[in-house]
């Protein structure tokens, strides 16, 4: 925290004269303090039981056990929200159509390819580039064209794991823009990547996913929906592992997954 900017920004967000500040930032132990320098009308949100309370009324105990989208569930039904419904939305409009085919005129036929995105924001969420490349061999030999995509940051890592690899791929990372990597993930077969927000996306899109988790993540952020979309846990693939036992592993999710859904691989 740079804390010589903390005051400027305490006034910043009293000049904003708030009807109300949500506070869903974990169990508030540290943001509840910091939300009620804000001067909002009401706070609301979520509090450690034992921890300071703002609001009695409108905070409701903190659950670590629960499933996230659950918890966000609970506290709008504490505050009154109906809640409509428990499924991700990521709308596509036309310009993300346009966006994605103007950028690149040679993408695969829809349901013809896997997006593999290897890249997390911290390196130990990370799976071994070596790992990815080698399921990634292993879906082209069964037909799909792999598709590699990223950040602009995430470039190194998708070009690793294209330097492992055997056979072909198209490295998308770090060319397409949020609305036009959706569209890319929408059309896609199926989606593999680590713990990460690209999880969402996919269930959001309603496009196939298996997701690489560690630390028993998978328990908290994965999505709802456990036939369209699966987790492997990625401690029992380590680096340390032989490339075939993790390839192996991820491999046969993949078809249990793909069957399911009604799209097995040939």
């Amino acid at each position: 925290m740079d804390l010589p900017r903390l005051p400027g920004f305490i006034a910043d967000m009293q000049q904003q004269k708030f009807d109300c500040v949500l506070q869903m930032h974990g169990s508030g132990a540290l943001t509840n303090p910091l939300i009620r320098t804000f001067n909002a009308a009401r706070n609301a949100g979520y509090y450690r039981q034992g921890d300071y309370c703002p609001d009695p009324l409108h905070f409701m105990p903190w659950d670590e056990s629960q499933h996230d989208i659950l918890r966000l569930a609970r506290l709008m039904a504490f505050l009154g929200v109906p809640v409509s419904s428990l499924e991700l939305e990521f709308p596509l409009a036309e310009a993300d159509w346009q966006a994605l085919r103007a950028g690149h005129s040679a993408l695969p036929a829809a349901g013809s390819y896997v997006c593999i995105h290897p890249g997390a924001r911290l390196p130990a969420q990370r799976w071994p580039a070596a790992h990815f490349a080698e399921v990634a061999d292993s879906l082209s030999a069964e037909g799909l064209q792999v598709v590699l995509v990223g950040s602009s940051q995430e470039r190194g890592i998708a070009a690793a794991v294209q330097s492992h690899m055997a056979g072909p791929a198209l490295n998308l990372a770090g060319t397409l823009g949020l609305g036009a990597f959706a569209a890319l993930l929408a059309q896609a077969r199926l989606v593999i990547c680590n713990d990460t927000g690209i999880a969402h996306i996919a269930a959001a899109l309603h496009t196939p996913s298996l997701a690489l988790s560690r630390d028993g993540g998978a328990r908290r952020w994965a999505p709802l929906d456990r036939r369209r979309h699966r987790s492997v846990d990625s401690a029992a693939a380590e680096p340390g592992c032989r490339h075939s036992s993790a390839s192996t592993l991820v491999m046969r999710r993949v078809r249990e997954l793909l069957d399911d859904t009604g799209m097995p691989l040939a």
